[in-house]
């Protein structure tokens, strides 16, 4: 039987207690993400994954990969690894696997394991040409994430430049509908994504060690005979 494929299609989140993760402003709230420009993408790609709309989830996971969001790359791998809305492509699906496994998220890393011990070895090349040559000059953190960094910023910038001073005032009531208070909607930390990166990674990492659970997490079981694309 062929191993599990697991499809975090979902945003993560965590509960309380955590070790090792730092008990900062951004560690403690759920939202630690909410203004990154790729969650919305992410999140509209979950609903098109869950209805079935395999090729508008897959439009929308590769314009949040383009924001560095990890999780829209893997679920991209996923999909042309199960060939869900598109041909199965098993080389390509490593391709995505190992840029989202960039920032050595142990279950993205071990992902690539899986998938690269049913390869040979002229696909596993034909993975890594896709790789350099495709997905690192458009998709990979060397590009992603200072582009990502300076829209979030512009948006920082547009959305306190008239409100410095009265933040901790405001009352914001957010996209899920929710009422926050103004400080921890515009909390600096969250418009920062060098440190939404960093602490993503944090916090992947305690998801391997046990200290954090993913909610809402997928899996994919493919019982099909193994391709030899």
């Amino acid at each position: 039987m062929k191993y599990r494929l697991v499809t975090f299609i979902s945003a993560l989140a965590f509960v309380a207690g955590l070790g090792g993760i730092p008990n900062s402003a951004l560690a403690s709230s759920l939202d630690y993400a909410e203004h990154t420009p790729g969650g919305d993408f992410l999140n509209e790609g979950t609903r098109d994954y869950r209805a079935g709309n395999y090729g508008r989830a897959l439009g929308n996971f590769r314009r949040a990969a383009r924001w560095a969001e990890k999780l829209a790359q893997h679920n991209i791998g996923v999909m042309y690894y199960h060939g869900q809305g598109l041909d199965q492509n098993l080389p390509r699906a490593l391709a995505w696997f190992r840029l989202s496994a960039e920032r050595q998220y142990p279950q993205m890393v071990e992902m690539v394991d899986h998938v690269e011990s049913e390869l040979d070895e002229e696909q596993i090349a034909r993975a890594e040409t896709i790789l350099e040559e495709e997905l690192l000059p458009e998709y990979g953190d060397e590009v992603a994430v200072p582009r990502t960094a300076r829209r979030m910023d512009r948006e920082r910038r547009r959305a306190t430049g008239s409100r410095t001073g009265a933040i901790g005032a405001l009352t914001v009531i957010d996209r899920s509908g929710r009422t926050r208070s103004g400080r921890d909607f515009y909390d600096d930390d969250k418009w920062d994504f060098f440190q939404i990166v960093e602490f993503e990674t944090e916090l992947f990492e305690g998801l391997a060690g046990g200290q954090v659970r993913l909610r809402d997490v997928e899996t994919e079981e493919d019982s099909s005979p193994e391709s030899d694309d």
